[in-house]
Order: C-alpha cells, then sequence, then structure tokens
C-alpha cells in the first residue's frame, strides 16, 4: 500500500508541527479509508482536527511523534464509547460530535493501533493515528452524524 512521506504537518499558515525523525512510522501506510473523529462543533471546525501537540503546547510528551497524529476510528462504537474520556470533551462539559469523513492517500499516513507493535494496550480495536500532510481545510470533507441523542 505504501506510505507518504511527510516531514511536517500544516494546520493554519502559522501553525506548523514539524514531525520528528522516522515519524510516520514505517508501519505507517497512506490509503482510503473511512473514518469517525470526535469533535467539538458541528459543523466541524479546522480547530477539531488539532492534535496534542498542538492542543496542549505546554505539555512535554514522551512521544513526539504519537501527539503530531490525530485519533480516528474505523468504527463509530469505538468513537462514542472513547468520547468521554477526551479531556477536550471534559472541558466541554461532555458535549461531542462524532464526524464522518473520508482518509485519502494524499491525506497523509495512518497507522491502526491494531497494526502498531509499540501498542501494547490498545485503546480500541479500531483506534488509528493519522499524520495529515495539510490539515487546514480538512474538516469540510467530515459531515457530523446522528448518533440518537447524545
Amino acid at each position: 500500500m505504501g506510505i507518504m512521506r511527510i516531514t511536517e504537518c500544516l494546520f493554519a499558515p502559522d501553525i506548523i508541527v514539524r514531525l520528528p525523525d522516522n515519524c510516520p512510522p514505517q508501519s505507517s501506510e497512506s490509503r482510503e479509508v473511512e473514518v469517525f473523529r470526535v469533535v467539538l462543533n458541528n459543523p466541524p471546525e479546522f480547530n477539531d482536527f488539532h492534535p496534542h501537540s498542538i492542543l496542549y503546547p505546554k505539555i512535554k510528551f514522551r512521544d513526539k511523534c504519537e501527539v503530531s497524529a490525530v485519533s480516528v476510528f474505523l468504527e463509530i462504537q469505538d468513537a462514542i464509547k472513547y468520547a468521554p474520556n477526551m479531556a477536550s470533551v471534559k472541558k466541554n462539559g461532555g458535549k461531542f460530535y462524532i464526524a464522518q469523513g473520508i482518509v485519502t492517500k494524499q491525506s497523509g499516513a495512518i497507522l491502526e493501533d491494531s497494526k502498531n507493535p509499540a501498542k501494547k494496550a490498545l485503546q480500541t480495536k479500531s483506534h488509528v493515528s493519522w499524520w495529515i500532510n495539510d490539515a487546514r481545510s480538512i474538516h469540510e470533507s467530515f459531515k457530523i452524524i446522528d448518533i440518537g441523542g447524545i
């Protein structure tokens, strides 16, 4: 399937995340897949696709590669189950939405937790790390889906 080699992720004209060496990992790939993302806005906004490295700049993360990716899920049930544990959702009073979209081959690289040897305890079976090469308008390709009263 192959990987798109990227060295930085563009989130806004003035927000660039420079990726560390060997990031994304060799085991990641570039392919088209439907995913679900926990977001705080309806419709989704560009800041709904910021990684931890941008959201929490004062925290010194151990794995700089992992925190440069955004989390998406292959199964909607996993996104719904994971959402209440997210710091951003807790700060938002527990309110969240699920956005559905397509990761394209051109949008960056992905790595499923189930295929990542570094993930000993899987968060969920369908969690995917996504290193987006240009996230400035990625939110426009995601739509909120009805999850029945959440």
